[in-house]
């Protein structure tokens, strides 16, 4: 019974991840030599395994194995009781959002959520699971973890965002969302104030110059 395939070198005795890196830089290298056979290089930009793939489905295909119980356990246990930390984000987001300003406060506040890898949970490309599934046998219906993890992870984005509000404006987003998601607090913040920052800033590059600052520019 073989899982792993020989191209998979991180998981392949005596071999290394920087093996496939090294072969496709010597692939390369003089690929850009005429040559009598015609050939192209095709880049794909794969995301994360343990991101794209189903938990559910990788202990199903354990099970289908005849694998242990006690090791699909400790697979269970590795992918899907994840911990990550975060740093202080008023370190990093110096400006809370005020009924103006939500264009410079989008600016500092996206970027440290993209870096993570948390964007997702925000713009609602990384949907919530389901909550339950059914067992292997069909018979009973078991608590999904990685809805779970998927919870713990965008409460505490919220928590973040929360964070670097004023008070009126988390007033205001206490008063229309209800059910207080990331993707949900994001997409009221933006209805709400991202017309009306991008209004100021038009209105602020086509303010006529004062007497005072016309006389700068000249000298």
């Amino acid at each position: 019974m073989i899982l792993i395939d020989p191209s998979q070198t991180a998981f392949v005795p005596c071999r290394s991840l920087m093996d496939n890196i090294l072969l496709s830089q010597e692939l390369l290298r003089n690929s850009h030599r005429e040559s009598p056979c015609p050939r192209c290089a095709i880049k794909v930009d794969f995301q994360k395994a343990y991101d794209s793939n189903n938990w559910n489905f990788i202990l199903d295909t354990l099970h289908c194995y005849n694998l242990i119980s006690i090791f699909i356990q400790w697979i269970r246990t590795c992918i899907t009781t994840p911990s990550f930390s975060i740093q202080n984000i008023s370190t990093l987001v110096s400006i809370k959002l005020t009924e103006t300003n939500y264009l410079l406060w989008k600016g500092q506040i996206q970027p440290f959520l993209i870096g993570p890898n948390l964007w997702p949970f925000v713009d609602g490309s990384f949907p919530c699971p389901p909550p339950f599934f059914p067992s292997y046998d069909g018979k009973t219906m078991n608590l999904n973890p990685s809805y779970t993890s998927w919870v713990q992870t965008d409460q505490t984005l919220v928590s973040l965002i929360n964070a670097t509000l004023t008070e009126s404006v988390l007033a205001l987003l206490k008063s229309l969302v209800f059910k207080q998601t990331s993707r949900d607090v994001w997409s009221c913040l933006q209805q709400n104030f991202s017309q009306q920052s991008l209004a100021n800033a038009t209105n602020l590059r086509f303010q006529p110059l004062s007497d005072n600052q016309y006389s700068y520019l000249v000298e």
